[in-house]
């Protein structure tokens, strides 16, 4: 099993949201995060206005602001329903193991969008 700190190596860091630990945006972001003490956060993919931003940590994703957070385990998925249409890229539906359908928008353009479907694939994969 790879790790999600690999993957995020592997896949999200070509993102032009993609903020690592020596980045102030990273810093800044993870501080209003509601982590557990037990995690450990690997990077954030930046909103740009009006856009949500996304920590991920090495159990979770978590995509919010301020006080207004939601997260997703990855040990939760059971599948990923991609975009519709090509202007959509960015909108993933999850669903979890109680059935409940989670939405989850990335931040940035359309190939940052197809990049995170493809993180989050492979680390639903890895988890089997």
């Amino acid at each position: 099993m790879i790790s999600v700190e690999s993957r995020v190596h592997r896949v999200l860091r070509q993102c032009s949201t993609f903020r690592g630990s020596g980045s102030g945006d990273f810093r800044r972001i993870v501080a209003t995060a509601p982590l557990a003490v037990s995690e450990e956060p690997i990077c954030v993919l930046k909103g740009e206005e009006g856009q949500t931003d996304l920590v991920v940590t090495d159990q979770r994703i978590l995509f919010g602001e301020g006080e207004r957070w939601e997260s997703l385990r990855f040990d939760d998925i059971t599948t990923i329903k991609g975009y519709e249409s090509k202007e959509d890229t960015n909108r993933l539906h999850v669903t979890v193991k109680n059935g409940e359908d989670v939405v989850v928008r990335s931040p940035g353009s359309q190939s940052d969008g197809l990049e995170f479907f493809r993180f989050l694939m492979r680390v639903e994969e890895d988890q089997r």
